[in-house]
């Protein structure tokens, strides 16, 4: 298991953090994969060839260094996942990625394509059989069928990037596309990328909470293997990370032992990590910053200590929610 946290900030159009209207979202990503360390030879091949990732989109209160409180009013935001797969490789002549949408497992599939006319010895038909499948589901492993999915040429839309990466505008306009849309659906010999919108928040809400979860698989042996092996995922180890209450996780500010609750126990922990040489919090560190200020020291101790016995203030990890 990966855990992984971005932070994206808004605060138009002044530099940060000169403007003093702000939003601040978090995305947290949870990414489970199976292998067979460290016993050896218990892992099914079927497991192998899949990841499931977990994706929650939530609004975080401010840092204290922030210098005002005054939130600003976001706009609509359309979440999902953006996919530009290299099935087994792209080269742009003797391969390409072609993808497509399987609408009865409500499932994006990419694989790869092989340029027939070249010489036999630079052929690899092999690679036809190689896909990769992309599918939404609900903590339950039910199926979720995606707002749109946009199986689009990469020079068309995406490709050549501005001087800053992604077009934004144009990524932007096609995750808010709804529907199944394909285009140059019987051409072969251009490369794919795809734009899955997972939902939508509507704009102007104080408080939200976001998520999706992701199937991947990558299967070297055909479309119809590919869809076994995402029907796998989606009714066996879905339900098993879910029955471990995996997807319940979510780091809280001030465990810093990671228990899930909040006592002397993470005073102690915290003094033998600052003092004594003991194990850090693991994902995120900042879970010990209680006051907030961005740095993890013997404040953090002092606040953990009031919180618990003074009634002083709820701890306040930099950039947690609220």
């Amino acid at each position: 298991m990966i855990w992984t946290k971005n932070v994206f900030i808004c605060a138009w159009p002044l530099p940060i953090p000169n403007h003093q209207r702000w939003w601040w979202i978090d995305v947290h990503k949870q990414i489970f994969m199976w292998d067979d360390w460290p016993f050896g030879g218990g892992c099914p091949e079927i497991k192998k060839e899949q990841i499931i990732k977990q994706i929650r989109i939530t609004r975080s209160a401010r840092p204290n260094w922030w210098p005002s409180s005054e939130a600003m009013a976001y706009e609509d935001i359309w979440f999902g996942y953006f996919a530009d797969v290299d099935a087994p490789f792209d080269d742009g002549g003797n391969g390409y990625n072609t993808a497509g949408y399987e609408p009865s497992h409500e499932m994006v599939w990419f694989h790869g394509w092989m340029n027939d006319t070249l010489p036999p010895e630079e052929q690899h038909p092999e690679y036809e059989e190689y896909y990769v499948g992309l599918k939404f589901t609900d903590r339950d492993g039910n199926v979720v069928p995606p707002l749109g999915c946009q199986v689009v040429r990469n020079d068309s839309f995406l490709y050549p990037n501005d001087n800053w990466g992604w077009k934004d505008q144009e990524l932007y306009d096609l995750a808010a596309t709804p529907g199944v849309y394909i285009q140059d659906e019987a051409t072969d010999t251009l490369d794919r990328s795809v734009v899955m919108t997972a939902a939508h928040i509507p704009g102007g809400s104080d408080e939200f909470l976001a998520e999706f979860i992701l199937i991947e698989a990558f299967i070297p042996t055909g479309l119809a293997d590919l869809i076994d092996h995402m029907i796998y995922a989606q009714e066996v180890k879905i339900p098993y990370l879910r029955d471990l209450g995996v997807f319940d996780q979510c780091p809280i500010c001030g465990d810093v032992n990671e228990d899930g609750t909040i006592n002397s126990a993470d005073i102690v922990f915290l003094i033998n990590y600052l003092f004594k040489g003991g194990p850090p919090p693991s994902w995120p560190l900042n879970r010990a910053d209680c006051n907030g200020d961005g740095v993890v020291n013997s404040a953090d101790v002092v606040c953990m200590i009031d919180y618990l016995f003074k009634g002083g203030p709820d701890p306040n990890c930099e950039g947690f929610g609220g």
